[in-house]
């Protein structure tokens, strides 16, 4: 990377917007009395010499930051948007009916993003007015529906900013822009709490047997985010030809934990598991109806061997069709499995180690007990290294002039069709732009962009728009 000097450029524009986003989120919106916010830190003991204790005064910031909302509106709004095709056809057809509905998909998401930003920017804008809150200190001298409008619009408009940086990191740097802020963040919270386990706690109070146990929970994690991330599907094209369909197994990213995790605590189902062994068997049959479940929502084996056909790759759609059903199915096994074992190992660590030894749950320590978190970050690496790899085919093909002609939704899209331009001897590579485990497909946030050589960009976009 450090050879090319495009990669270069594009590494350095990726680290520096990194960075200018970290450095947004140490600035307060307008109005607020900084030297009330230091005497708050002090009343809770966070200018102590326990650096742990700086954790608290750091969710103090965060809340106070023009960018306390981050990229959480955008990431809400594609999944209710994903959620409501469920229900409202239009939006469905969109999510597969390829680059025209993929555009409405993305306007929608931006609208959406920036109005769910507006809405809970309110409640924010009013929790750091209340006194009675921060211990009776005033963080805003001047409180009131002009503090309130300033507020409001300076985090909607963060949040606009935020976006924009990410399309900038996919337009001019390396790897999914959106993937790579939202990663970032956590990469720094856990080399803050690491650091802070590190100096502040006695290691003769830390069990060579539970940090064995986190090291390899972490390598087991990271293995397996890499293993199952994506499946290839072989087809044989009219001609003899074969090529291959890539789909995610990773399809349904991190929802079948976040939303297990959401029923378990609804009071009704919340009785049943407070014996720890039903909670344990109860989240983990949540977790694999959810991985099935989502899965229908995000991915048609119908719609894909439709597409084959409609640019008449294979001549018998149903049996590609079983074969695609066919792995589907394996794929989501092992994904839930994967996915049990990220929820289950974790916690059976929070219950018989974290508490014992690093002074429970709560404890700052505990933080760096790897959760969903490692298998994201690890997942966002290895998407960033196939967005290096389509630069090095790029440089390695010969050809200098090359430029878009489609950008698809999912991998199997952008695959087939590329297949169908290879079989029409047009040369085609695919840049790909994934959050793997951070976001289900056919989101906003995912996109495959097709290049072919500059010249048979138009042929080859008029073959594909049929």
């Amino acid at each position: 990377m450090m050879k090319d000097s495009d990669l270069k450029k594009r590494l350095m524009v990726t680290v520096g917007i990194v960075l200018l986003v970290k450095l947004m989120s140490f600035i307060p919106v307008p109005g607020i009395d900084i030297e009330a916010v230091k005497s708050f830190a002090r009343m809770t003991g966070a200018d102590s010499t326990i650096p742990g204790a700086y954790s608290f005064a750091d969710s103090v910031l965060r809340r106070i930051s023009i960018l306390s909302m981050g990229l959480m509106p955008f990431f809400s709004a594609c999944l209710l948007i994903q959620l409501a095709s469920v229900i409202i056809r239009p939006i469905r057809r969109s999510l597969f009916s390829g680059e025209a509905g993929r555009t409405k998909i993305v306007r929608g998401t931006c609208i959406l993003a920036l109005v769910l930003a507006f809405v809970q920017s309110v409640p924010l804008s009013a929790l750091i007015q209340n006194r009675n809150y921060w211990n009776g200190l005033a963080f805003v001298p001047n409180p009131g529906i002009g503090f309130q409008i300033t507020c409001i619009l300076t985090m909607t408009v963060a949040v606009f900013v935020v976006i924009s940086l990410a399309e900038l990191i996919n337009k001019r740097g390396l790897g999914n822009g959106y993937a790579v802020i939202a990663v970032s963040a956590m990469a720094f919270d856990f080399l803050f709490d690491a650091y802070r386990v590190v100096i502040s706690l006695p290691m003769n109070r830390i069990q060579i047997s539970s940090l064995l146990l986190i090291v390899i929970l972490f390598l087991g994690f990271m293995w397996g985010a890499y293993y199952i991330r994506k499946k290839d599907v072989p087809f044989a094209i009219k001609g003899n030809e074969s090529a291959r369909v890539n789909f995610r197994m990773s399809m349904v990213g991190r929802e079948p934990l976040s939303y297990a995790g959401l029923l378990v605590i609804i009071p009704i189902i919340s009785q049943i598991t407070k014996i720890y062994p039903a909670y344990l068997v109860s989240s983990i049959g949540l977790i694999f109806a959810f991985t099935f479940l989502y899965s229908w929502i995000v991915f048609d084996a119908k719609r894909s061997c439709d597409l084959m056909g409609q640019y008449g790759l294979i001549e018998n759609n149903n049996d590609m069709e079983a074969a695609l059903r066919q792995n589907k199915q394996k794929a989501l096994l092992k994904t839930a499995i994967f996915l049990s074992a990220v929820f289950i190992l974790p916690d059976l660590l929070e219950e018989f180690i974290g508490l014992k030894e690093w002074g429970g749950k709560e404890s700052f320590a505990f933080q760096i007990i790897p959760h969903v978190s490692v298998v994201i970050f690890t997942s966002v690496v290895f998407d960033i290294y196939e967005h290096v790899k389509f630069f090095k085919n790029k440089q390695a093909s010969g050809i200098t002039d090359w430029g878009v002609c489609y950008t698809a939704f999912t991998e199997d899209e952008a695959d087939i069709k590329a297949a169908f331009l290879n079989g029409k001897s047009i040369p085609t590579l695919i840049e790909p732009f994934r959050y793997s485990w951070g976001m289900p497909i056919r989101t906003a946030v995912d996109q495959y962009r097709i290049y072919t050589p500059g010249t048979q960009v138009e042929g080859a976009r008029k073959l594909l728009v049929i």
